[in-house]
């Protein structure tokens, strides 16, 4: 069997690939990781946590450039190495621009494209910005679509109707559940609200405000916020203006993956704007609350295992005050509950419907559930 590449990008991609490559390994393939050059170090740590050899590096380290312009450096140096390695399928993940501009470049060379975590949609071009217009066009350039759910198994088929259609499930609940039992068993000795929050669409002023709000209306339960604040220079300037304000405020850097999964495990409530976020949660048993106006986890809201309270803060704190006042009943009522998102296979699911397409290369059946 020819080369099969995996790209990676940032921390979450890492983790959305790692089972897939894994599940190759254990079929005695083995395929060459290349990592787009985003999150160099904290890359090099997660393969301590999530054992995967990155063969090569586009580009040294991530350009502090507008995203159009990484999207152009990625593409090159994509383009080139495709060039020369010449693979039988390209593994791009999720909704970056660098899963974006690889999965262009291969597409340009006619190589197949294979596209884990495929189908996500909010119906809204500018929520997530660019996430969603970047996951149309990869769906649209995809030979092998997996697909988390059901639902989002139709919308790849609607877009691109001669893709190769899987349902999975998706691999971040892959990486989360290798993780979870190797988390210490006890727990924080406070009650606490855990904050995550970074869009691109939520205006620094909103920002401001909706930390205000969970400040006060989380006074009276006694509840402390623990807020690893993303790099983002906006979430940074946000959280600066709160570090002196409150005692309960409880400011991080960005935590290790295993530190992270642990905040999640331990908080009463989860605050956050990552769709992955939202998955996980589900799995380890926290109610979480969307602070998206446009949500592409509509499972989790049907299900109701997570809120949407949007980005503006007058309804976010209505949707807090309500959620604050059932968080225990929720969180005990969402223990082994079914996650809609998958139970930990969907590597596998991926590899063994990904090589059964390549043996039948003129595949007539387009869409299989397993």
């Amino acid at each position: 069997m020819a080369d099969v590449c995996i790209f990676v990008g940032a921390r979450p991609g890492y983790m959305k690939t790692w089972s897939v490559y894994q599940a190759f390994m254990n079929r005695g393939i083995c395929p060459t990781v290349v990592a787009t050059g985003q999150h160099h170090d904290i890359l090099k740590q997660q393969q301590a946590i999530l054992p995967m050899p990155i063969s090569e590096w586009l580009i040294d380290t991530q350009p502090n450039v507008p995203l159009a312009q990484l999207y152009s450096y990625i593409y090159d140096a994509a383009r080139m190495f495709l060039e020369n390695d010449q693979p039988q399928a390209v593994f791009v993940n999720g909704d970056t621009t660098s899963a974006l501009a690889v999965a262009t470049a291969a597409f340009h060379l006619q190589i197949p494209i294979a596209h884990i975590e495929s189908g996500l949609r909010s119906f809204n071009l500018k929520s997530p910005f660019p996430e969603e217009f970047n996951r149309i066009s990869i769906d649209a350039m995809s030979t092998y679509l997996f697909a988390p759910t059901e639902r989002a198994a139709k919308i790849c088929l609607a877009i691109n109707p001669q893709g190769k259609v899987c349902v999975t499930g998706n691999t971040v609940i892959d990486a989360l559940r290798y993780v979870l039992p190797t988390l210490p068993k006890d727990r924080h000795c406070r009650p606490y609200i855990l904050l995550d929050m970074h869009r691109r669409e939520t205006s620094e002023s909103d920002m401001e405000r909706i930390v205000e709000i969970i400040l006060e209306q989380t006074a009276s339960y006694d509840f402390d916020i623990i807020w690893p604040a993303h790099p983002n220079p906006k979430v940074q300037a946000v959280a600066l203006k709160f570090m002196q304000r409150s005692m309960r405020l409880v400011l991080l850097r960005p935590q290790p993956y295993v530190n992270f999964v642990r905040l999640m495990r331990d908080a009463e409530l989860i605050l956050t704007d990552s769709g992955g976020v939202v998955e996980e949660a589900i799995t380890i048993g926290t109610p979480t609350l969307q602070l998206r106006d446009y949500t592409d986890r509509q499972e989790a809201i049907g299900h109701q295992y997570s809120w949407l309270a949007t980005t503006n803060p007058d309804e976010v704190e209505r949707i807090l005050k309500i959620a604050l006042l059932y968080a225990p009943s929720w969180k005990a009522r969402m223990k082994d509950v079914k996650n809609p998102y998958g139970n930990g296979d969907a590597g596998d699911r991926s590899v063994e419907f990904f090589l059964w397409g390549v043996q039948r290369c003129q595949l007539k059946t387009q869409y299989l559930s397993v």
